[in-house]
C-alpha cells in the first residue's frame, strides 16, 4: 500500500525530510503545501515532493502521515485548520522544539483517533557551520548520523510512534524516545538558550552609542556568536518558544548570567 505523506512548511526541515525519503517512492507518495508558492514549486524541482498542492484541505485530506515543519508561533492554528479534515488514525508529526506544549494543542484540537507525535530533528554534523537558510539548506542527507527526539503522549497509539521511528532510520537518524518534559529541557538547554543569548548579545551591542562604528569592527566571533538570532522558531511572534517553556528558559537563563 502507498502510503501519501504530506509536508506542511517546505523550508530546510520539511524538505530535507522529503528529499531524504526520495529513495522509497514505491512506498511513500509525498506532497507538499508551502505558504510561498515558489518554495513548493521549488521543493518539486529539486526532487523534495511527487505533488504540489496549494490549499491545506486538498494536501491534508487523503494524507496518512502530516508532518507539520513550521514556525512555532503558526503551530496551533494549524492544527485547528486540519483537525476536522484529517482520516481515521492519521499521524501528524510536528517537528518543532515545543514537545509539551503541541502535545496539549493536539489534545485539544484533534479529534479522537488521530495522533500527534513529536519529532524534532537534529542536524548532520557535516552541516552545523552550514550559512544557508530555508529550502535552500535542505539537503537529502542533513539527518545523517543525527539524533530524531521522538516523544508522545498517553494516548498516543504505538503504531504512530514506531512510524515516527521508521521515518527518523529512513533519514538517515537514530530515534531517541524520550518523555515530553526530558525533551523541552534539552532543547531547551541545547537549541533555544544559545538562540536567546546570540540576540542577548546583538541588542546589547546594537544600543551601544558605538555600535555605528562597532559594527563595523565586528570580526568572525561577533557574526559566529549572533548567527543563531538567525534561527529562531517562530515568524513574527517572536519569544514563543521561550515563553511556552518557561521554566526551562528561566532555569537556564538563571544558570547563564
Amino acid at each position: 500500500m502507498t502510503v501519501n505523506i504530506t509536508f506542511i512548511g517546505l523550508e530546510q526541515i520539511g524538505a530535507s525530510l522529503g528529499l531524504a525519503l526520495s529513495g522509497q517512492k514505491d512506498y511513500f507518495h509525498r506532497t507538499g503545501i508551502d505558504r510561498e508558492p515558489l518554495t513548493s514549486q521549488r521543493a518539486k524541482k529539486i526532487g523534495a515532493i511527487d505533488q504540489v498542492e496549494y490549499r491545506v484541505p486538498n494536501a491534508v485530506e487523503n494524507a496518512h502521515i502530516v508532518v507539520l515543519a513550521l514556525p512555532v508561533d503558526e503551530i496551533r492554528d494549524m492544527l485547528e485548520a486540519i483537525a476536522p479534515l484529517l482520516r481515521p488514525n492519521a499521524v501528524v508529526i510536528d517537528t518543532s522544539q515545543l514537545h509539551s506544549t503541541v502535545a496539549g494543542w493536539a489534545q485539544e484540537l484533534l479529534p479522537e483517533g488521530r495522533y500527534l507525535v513529536s519529532m524534532t530533528p537534529t542536524l548532520n554534523p557535516a552541516f552545523l557551520e552550514d550559512a544557508l537558510t530555508g529550502i535552500d539548506a535542505a539537503h537529502a542527507d542533513l539527518f545523517n548520523n543525527s539524533l530524531m527526539i521522538i516523544t508522545g503522549s498517553e494516548s498516543t497509539h504505538p503504531d504512530a510512534l514506531k512510524l515516527a521511528a521508521d521515518i527518523a532510520r529512513a533519514a538517515g537518524a537514530r530515534p531517541y524516545f524520550a518523555e515530553s518534559a526530558e525533551a523541552d529541557g534539552l532543547l531547551a538547554a541545547y537549541d533555544l538558550l544559545p538562540k536567546l543569548a546570540s540576540v542577548g548579545l546583538l541588542a546589547a551591542m546594537s544600543s551601544q552609542p558605538s555600535w555605528k562604528e562597532g559594527q563595523r569592527l565586528a570580526g568572525r566571533s561577533f557574526s559566529k556568536a549572533t548567527f543563531p538570532a538567525q534561527l529562531l522558531d517562530e515568524s513574527t511572534q517572536l519569544g514563543q518558544s521561550a515563553l511556552a517553556n518557561r521554566e526551562n528558559t528561566l532555569r537556564l537563563l538563571d544558570d547563564l548570567i
